[in-house]
């Protein structure tokens, strides 16, 4: 038996386009996905878990980001309860990798609760992440290991990026996140749209013509 018998070449015809409009809206799905992914550098692990309890004090403190983050604009500072810098010198980026960064700490550090804040900044779309955590040193007391790969729960925040000029983070006149917003929107926006139209041409059957 003939295919045409069972599917007459308009109905083909028909549910090839649509095919080819739900490909073109799953190609842009998966565009606009990849944009919102990789559009900041949030930290993935460190060398300190996350609430730990360290007997000994570290020498150094090493964070692992999930993108490169900017040369110029990362900061890491580690804080006493007193909200004293206990870090020596401004963070530094692990050679040939922008995701790695470690900053060191003042020798001989006292007991006491500390605090981790580190932000980051990717230079192709402008994207900040502000973020932190804590962890105590009690050469007396029991060793906790922490968190040392972070999840979504870190309770990191995006941070506007500041007027040009204005510090860390300052994009340029043009607005650059903000343009990569629009775009990944559009891309949502276009794919929905392309999949329904799609869909539509699937599911639409051809009106019945009257007999005569």
């Amino acid at each position: 038996m003939k295919v045409s018998i069972l599917f007459p070449n308009a109905i083909l015809k028909r549910k090839g386009v649509g095919i080819l409009y739900f490909s073109l809206a799953l190609m842009l799905m998966l565009a606009a996905s990849t944009l919102i992914a990789s559009a900041h550098a949030h930290l993935k692990s460190t060398s300190v878990g996350i609430g730990a309890v360290l007997i000994k004090a570290p020498d150094a403190i090493t964070l692992v980001f999930d993108e490169e983050s900017s040369a110029d604009e990362t900061t890491i500072e580690v804080l006493n309860e007193a909200g004293e810098e206990v870090h020596d010198g401004d963070p530094t980026p692990k050679k040939d990798d922008a995701k790695t960064w470690m900053v060191k700490l003042k020798a001989n550090l006292p007991d006491g609760a500390y605090t981790v804040n580190y932000r980051t900044v990717t230079e192709d779309d402008g994207g900040v992440i502000e973020g932190g955590f804590a962890f105590k040193i009690a050469a007396k007391g029991t060793a906790v290991a922490g968190i040392t790969s972070a999840g979504n729960d870190l309770g990191e925040r995006e941070v506007q990026p500041e007027a040009p000029g204005a510090g860390l983070g300052g994009n340029s006149a043009d607005n650059s996140n903000a343009g990569q917003s629009w775009f990944t929107s559009l891309l949502l926006l276009a794919s929905i749209a392309i999949g329904s139209g799609g869909l539509l041409l699937v599911l639409r059957r051809k009106p019945n013509r009257p007999r005569p």
